[in-house]
């Protein structure tokens, strides 16, 4: 599917144009199909599959189109600086032909330019947890006319011990009702399930096939490799000792080739 298919606004266009955008991934493309009507989403979707392009799309698509967003916010939140960053620049190329503003907070630097880019009413803000919190409890930045929330990468965010911050800062935004929310992940694991339930309302679930390619020819040399071995140590090795060596082979190959191989040979090894 092609972006000019969705009847977007064309200002955005504008911007899909300049960012070299032209055919939906088949993220954006089940994104926008389900979201635009502004129902809540929890997405697996990995990195490089353009993820950020389809909930920037969405976002200001109906920003600028939905009388009744008028002067409402997108709040983004994300793990690291480095992709507070990435989004900030993306979101730019994207509102380059509107009259939307966007703008990154995130720990590790002072609050002075933060601070002032705020007094610019910053339509897209995209932040790190810590540092969105600080600026909230200062009363620096106003969260009450968020009408989007997205977080990206919330396994990351679970990872790094960002949980505690996130429902933190989730209590202080309009109620579920009022935002449209969407949550984005690698895998869609409890927590991330949890979180989906917890603050979101109905919300669609949108899962993509994951990338195998690159893997594969590693999971085949790591199976053909412990078939070998299992039939060579069983002729030297104690029961006991077989299966502590095999184990610790899937553990290291797991981490090798991903989940997929540790799936694969523990199925096979039962």
């Amino acid at each position: 599917m092609n972006f000019s298919e969705l009847n977007l606004n064309q200002d955005l266009m504008k911007g899909l144009e300049a960012a070299g955008y032209e055919k939906c991934t088949p993220v954006q493309e089940q994104v926008l199909t389900c979201g635009l009507s502004g129902d809540d989403l929890y997405v697996q979707s990995q990195t490089g599959t353009g993820k950020t392009a389809s909930y920037l799309v969405l976002m200001l698509q109906q920003l600028l189109t939905k009388e009744e967003l008028a002067g409402k916010k997108a709040l983004i939140m994300v793990p690291t600086r480095e992709l507070a960053v990435q989004v900030e620049e993306e979101a730019k190329t994207l509102i380059s032909g509107t009259n939307l503003k966007t703008g990154s907070f995130y720990g590790g630097v002072g609050y002075e330019k933060q601070t002032a880019l705020l007094q610019k009413n910053i339509d897209i803000l995209v932040g790190t947890p810590g540092r969105v919190i600080d600026l909230c409890e200062s009363g620096t930045m106003d969260l009450s006319s968020v009408a989007f929330l997205v977080v990206d990468e919330a396994d990351r965010m679970f990872d790094m011990g960002f949980y505690p911050d996130l429902r933190k800062l989730i209590k202080i935004l309009p109620p579920v009702k009022e935002r449209q929310t969407m949550l984005f992940s690698a895998t869609l694991n409890t927590y991330v399930k949890n979180l989906a339930w917890e603050y979101t309302e109905d919300a669609k679930e949108v899962q993509l096939p994951q990338k195998t390619k690159g893997n594969g020819i590693i999971l085949l040399l790591g199976c053909f490799l412990v078939v070998m071995l299992r039939s060579y140590i069983g002729m030297a090795v104690s029961f006991s000792w077989k299966n502590t060596f095999i184990l610790g082979l899937i553990s290291v190959l797991a981490v090798v080739c991903g989940k997929m191989a540790g799936g694969v040979l523990a199925a096979y090894l039962g």
